[in-house]
């Protein structure tokens, strides 16, 4: 009887920190799920047009819908069903056929026809999903996408982060933690602008 009462006690104590782990668990899985959420514009997607489908004005590149002139009647069906609003051209300057050109090391290189990109836009209430299955499929379409949104790293993906201590000190190479300029927070409020200009005076000198 003795070792059956001491049994339940410690029963209780494992049910009790089981719930406790799965819960967070849970919580730890929750928090990665909505930290890697994928967001995408749901007005819009990226279409890749076949060379020759659509026109815009001369120096035009983000144009109302009837201002473009599209020559696929299939295109043009599915404006009109979906109410498309406007397009803009993703590489503004970019022309039509492969571009050959000299690079710095007066090698001859080819650039791909990236002319045929387009954002183009939709209304509210219009399904996305749907719109992007229907444009895939047509015949002037080479390809296209969600317009995902893309966010930049604030921590640089640079493997010697860690080393530089006066950006964030953690205490590495036996420092002060805390001992830095707190470089990740303040990119939190500002990343930087090219109107600063920072002046970099380097002391050449065989004496030193």
């Amino acid at each position: 009887m003795k070792n059956k009462t001491s049994i339940i006690p410690l029963f209780i104590v494992l049910v009790i920190s089981l719930s406790l782990l799965s819960g967070i668990s849970y919580s730890n899985m929750t928090k990665g799920s909505r930290s890697k959420r994928v967001e995408y514009d749901p007005h819009a997607i990226i279409v890749k047009f076949k060379p020759g489908t659509i026109s815009l004005p001369f120096g035009g590149y983000e144009v109302e819908t009837a201002e473009a002139a599209i020559s696929s009647s299939s295109i043009r069906s599915l404006n009109n069903r979906y109410k498309l609003k406007k397009l803009k051209k993703i590489f503004r300057d970019a022309q039509e056929g492969v571009t050959r050109v000299w690079n710095k090391r007066g090698k001859l290189v080819e650039i791909r026809d990236v002319s045929g990109y387009y954002k183009i836009y939709f209304p509210e209430g219009a399904d996305v999903n749907k719109v992007l299955s229907d444009y895939s499929a047509d015949p002037a379409v080479e390809s296209a996408a969600m317009d995902y949104k893309m966010r930049m790293a604030v921590i640089p993906a640079d493997t010697s982060f860690a080393l530089q201590w006066a950006l964030s000190n953690k205490g590495q190479s036996g420092g002060t933690p805390g001992c830095d300029i707190n470089a990740p927070r303040a990119w939190d409020i500002c990343k930087g602008t090219s109107e600063v200009v920072i002046p970099i005076i380097q002391i050449l000198s065989q004496n030193w």
